[in-house]
């Protein structure tokens, strides 16, 4: 039986091939298997889909990338991404894993927590979602920042705050002050118009605290008004100064007052209300008759209060309001001083607190507790940080059972004549 193979003979092949010497013929073979080009030497396989199918030592490497210890650096390299202030967002790498092959490409997406924006990378470059090359061990930070700021706006002379500015566009909202000052909060990034309004006589100066835009700044701005393009890109604070230059004080003796009632107190709780003013010549006392001395509830107060000037203009009484009228808070007192030789005038602010009658500890309401400190006190008992005064609840200025009965009535909620 004749065999069914067949020997390739030298006739068989291309003539090209035919021509070459026996020498030529041998060193274009040796070339084409160490090239692999006739399947003799192992060679990555590429799969139907295009992708490169990798030896079995190569995919154990990549599988078990996070477990090599030490690192080799020039393979592979660590990605530690952090976030700050903490809790203030996070950041999704993609892929997420801890050892990255050198020259890998990281994408990393910065996601603020509520209340949060995006600001800037330390260690990358771009927006909330920027992309790293693997070329060595990387430390990255992604700093957040507030959404809202605060425009923390005063005026000199103190306590004209609240009604000195108009803004535009309007604040987010307003916060709630105690002190006089204007709180308005902000998106971060808007840019706000300032005007400083003529108020009670008193005529715009010049500006003084945080410059409208970060960085250098001509010297102008402060005397610009309205002042436009105020950038909120932080919380700034901002003082309008105003003229003339009449400095006030004003002084309480008691930083609070109890609700009265007609007949139990007859309005003999008071507080006293002492202003001066902060002059360059000696001849003030001399000339107090020529100063205008007026004191005001501001608007944004909280608690009633019943305000009885003396003979001395300079020394006013605050006396609480009725009990029962007005829920108990805060009270701001504006005081204005105009007059005297210049025509000068100033304004400051005085803050008491009404508590309603009753409450000895201050805490907001009179209950069981107060009784017990009052029965202390009756008894002779120590109780530090009391006065007469916290116990005195008919402004006669002693303690007696009568108060007893008031601050037992006070706790019941019943009336008090």
């Amino acid at each position: 039986m004749k065999s069914t193979h067949s020997r390739c003979r030298r006739t068989d092949l291309p003539g090209w091939l035919r021509s070459m010497s026996g020498a030529a013929f041998f060193v274009l073979l040796v070339s084409l298997l160490s090239a692999g080009v006739l399947g003799l030497v192992a060679a990555p396989g590429v799969a139907q889909d295009g992708a490169t199918v990798t030896g079995a030592a190569e995919r154990r490497g990549e599988a078990d990338a996070d477990d090599l210890e030490p690192v080799d650096p020039e393979r592979l390299h660590r990605l530690v991404v952090t976030v700050s202030p903490p809790d203030s967002g996070r950041v999704i790498k993609i892929p997420d894993k801890r050892l990255y092959r050198h020259g890998e490409v990281v994408l990393l997406r910065a996601i603020p927590a509520k209340g949060y924006m995006f600001d800037h990378w330390t260690g990358a470059y771009g927006g909330p979602v920027t992309r790293i090359i693997m070329t060595r061990d990387r430390r990255v930070i992604a700093h957040f920042v507030t959404v809202e700021v605060e425009l923390l706006l005063d005026t000199r002379p103190w306590g004209l705050a609240l009604e000195a500015f108009k803004l535009f566009p309007d604040p987010i909202r307003i916060l709630p002050t105690d002190d006089g000052r204007l709180h308005a909060i902000y998106r971060r990034g808007t840019f706000v118009t300032i005007f400083a309004k003529r108020v009670e006589g008193h005529t715009f100066l010049q500006w003084r605290g945080d410059p409208p835009v970060d960085g250098p700044m001509t010297p102008e701005w402060v005397f610009m008004n309205p002042l436009p393009g105020y950038e909120m890109s932080r919380n700034k604070r901002l003082m309008a100064l105003y003229s003339p230059p009449l400095e006030v004080q004003a002084k309480l003796d008691w930083d609070w007052v109890y609700q009265n009632t007609r007949l139990a107190t007859r309005w003999r709780h008071k507080s006293v209300l002492k202003i001066r003013m902060l002059a360059q010549t000696n001849d003030v006392a001399d000339q107090i008759s020529s100063y205008e001395v007026s004191v005001r509830v501001h608007p944004a107060s909280q608690g009633a209060v019943r305000i009885e000037p003396t003979r001395n203009p300079f020394v006013w009484h605050i006396k609480g309001g009725q009990h029962g009228e007005e829920p108990p808070g805060n009270v701001i007192l504006v005081v204005t001083v105009k007059g005297g030789p210049h025509e000068a005038h100033g304004s400051t602010l005085a803050v008491l607190k009404v508590r309603p009658l009753g409450d000895i500890d201050g805490n907001g309401r009179a209950n069981d507790i107060d009784m017990m400190l009052m029965k202390m006190h009756l008894a002779g008992e120590q109780t530090p940080g009391y006065s007469v005064r916290h116990f005195d609840q008919t402004g006669d200025r002693r303690v007696t059972r009568f108060d007893v009965w008031v601050l037992t009535r006070a706790i019941q909620g019943l009336p008090i004549p």
